[in-house]
């Protein structure tokens, strides 16, 4: 070959070679970063799924997220393995309705009209997850949430933000208020916003045009979209109205479940339909204890225009409902097959579930059958305890990020939390300080200490607390913990411990109650003091003029003021 040949050889070699380059470069361009490297915390199982799962782009706008810095991806197995720990990590938060701070339980998932993507309500917050690999990417920017949904295609998401009382406030549980906030997905662009009581539950209209809250003073209907404004149902004086589940047919009407096992379809002028579950009950000596609802699962099917009331694996199924005769029709098993009405959810009986993944089989749970998301790829998602689990045919991933862990007693204050967990033979106390937002934080484990019986802190403006306890001979005591310090060693005090089925009186910082044996007991900062024996029947009431005690005993006129 000639020098020449060489030559022009050579420069097509060279000129194809930068082509292909600015080939390679362009198509990269725009595309997902590869997969990070395995944390050092990751286990050998997870390395597998987080190589072959590149991360998606994040298609959420700057300054509505906080993203989360560290993608760990989910880990294989549904069950945790023993020597891995149990989750105590959570976030402290802060949002115009106040500082906060949760753990990583997670509550409950959705699936979001982006296949890539599913969003997970947790005790910590709304969490936004890659779909495929569990890893937990950002957290929208929110509050305390006590209830959330996402609309049946997935491109809207509404959720209810509440300020978490602090222990002193007196407010009934479930009466605080609530914002109720609908956003657009992926944009997170925010389409309205009202004032609500903090609900248990919120739901879509079929149509996504309208949402509803169930709380305690009812269901609201709140209609999007400027069609109108929001209503709350109303009951007659004598019949419950608290929802504990709710599903709005449109905008003019509603269906809801009340904690007395009442289903009902209303709309702005009347209720149109009425049916009364049967409610158990407990025959004690001389009383009978009814045991009333805490939770329901509705349905509408805006097709054949039916509400299905989901208990168990059957749903009672009311027909015509927008009419104005509804009429009850035949239960059916919601676990026979899909059913339109709860779309992209379902439940699966447990062989099911096993035949559909076999990655599945041997699990338990409290029941036969499991509530599932089931995703476009023919994947399912649901959670295990606090945790968030996906199915494949032969994989199971278990997102790292969120747990199911034991039941922590909480003291709120507005510049910290502390928890208490009973260990065996002993109280455990952590705190967690609300002066700085963190994503991850691991709750601080003051110490412990070993009562017989131990009871909820008493919280004091100054920020200290003080620990009621009793030992095996029901004797009383406290344990002080300042603000900020340290947990202080046991006081023992000389009378019987203090009755905490009695009502709590506060008054200036103090606190009082009346022991087994009607010694009236007051708890300051300071520490404890038996002010005296006052006797059966007897009322205690503060005297702001004189600050004291006023003690009234059974059957007396007269109004005895306790020494200071």
């Amino acid at each position: 070959m000639s020098r020449l040949a060489q030559y022009l050889v050579g420069s097509l070699a060279l000129l194809l070679l930068l082509l292909v380059s600015m080939t390679v470069v362009t198509m990269t361009r725009g595309k997902p970063a590869p997969a990070p490297a395995p944390s050092a915390s990751a286990s050998a199982s997870a390395w597998v799924a987080e190589l072959a799962l590149p991360p998606p782009l994040l298609p959420f706008p700057e300054g509505r997220v906080d993203l989360v810095p560290e993608r760990r991806v989910g880990l294989r197995g549904i069950r945790r393995p023993q020597d891995e720990g149990l989750v105590e990590r959570g976030t402290v938060w802060a949002a115009p309705s106040g500082r906060g701070f949760g753990r990583h339980v997670a509550r409950s998932l959705h699936l979001l009209a982006d296949p890539e993507w599913i969003l997970v309500q947790a005790d910590s917050g709304l969490w936004l997850l890659e779909a495929k690999s569990l890893a937990r990417r950002a957290r929208l920017r929110t509050g305390a949430v006590s209830a959330v949904a996402v609309s049946t295609d997935g491109r809207r998401i509404a959720y209810a933000e509440y300020t978490p009382q602090p222990d002193e406030d007196g407010l009934r549980e479930g009466e605080e208020p609530a914002e109720l906030v609908v956003l657009e997905f992926p944009s997170l662009l925010e389409v309205h916003r009202s004032r609500v009581m903090k609900p248990v539950e919120v739901r879509f209209s079929p149509d996504a045009r309208t949402v509803a809250s169930a709380a305690k003073n009812g269901a609201t209907v709140v209609p999007l979209d400027g069609r109108g404004a929001p209503w709350t149902t109303k009951r007659a004086p004598n019949e419950a109205s608290d929802a504990i589940a709710v599903v709005p047919l449109d905008d003019t009407r509603v269906a809801y479940l009340t904690r007395f096992a009442s289903l009902i379809i209303q709309d702005r002028g009347a209720e149109r339909f009425e049916h009364q579950y049967p409610l158990k009950s407990t025959d004690l000596i001389f009383i009978k204890i009814t045991h009333t609802w805490s939770g329901g699962d509705l349905h509408y099917d805006a097709v054949l225009d039916r509400v299905l009331s989901v208990q168990d694996s059957e749903a009672v199924v009311v027909d015509a409902a927008r009419t104005e005769s509804p009429r009850l029709g035949h239960p059916i098993d919601v676990t026979a097959g899909p059913v339109d009405a709860m779309r992209p959810y379902a439940l699966l009986r447990m062989e099911e579930l096993a035949r559909r993944f076999p990655a599945a089989e041997n699990l338990s749970f409290p029941s036969d059958h499991v509530r599932a998301a089931l995703g476009a790829r023919g994947d399912a998602y649901f959670l295990w305890g606090g945790a968030v689990v996906r199915l494949e045919r032969d994989l199971a991933l278990r997102s790292p990020d969120f747990d199911d862990v034991e039941e922590w007693e909480s003291s709120q204050a507005e510049h910290d939390i502390v928890f208490t967990t009973h260990a065996t033979n002993e109280m455990v106390v952590r705190r967690v300080s609300l002066d700085a937002p963190a994503l991850d934080i691991t709750p601080e484990r003051l110490g412990a200490f070993a009562p017989h019986h131990g009871y909820r802190p008493f919280l004091f403006e100054n920020g200290d607390r003080v620990f009621p306890i009793a030992n095996a001979a029901d004797r009383g005591g406290i344990v002080r913990l300042p603000r900020g310090g340290s947990l202080q060693p046991i006081v023992w005090f000389d009378a019987k411990a203090v009755s905490f089925s009695a009502t709590t009186l506060r008054a200036e910082g103090r606190f009082a109650f009346v022991n087994p044996d009607y010694d009236l007991v007051e708890v300051a900062p300071e520490g404890v003091r038996v002010l005296g024996r006052i006797g059966f029947g007897a009322a205690v009431s503060w005297n702001a003029k004189k600050k004291c005690w006023e003690v009234k005993k059974f059957m007396e006129k007269d109004v005895q003021c306790t020494p200071r």
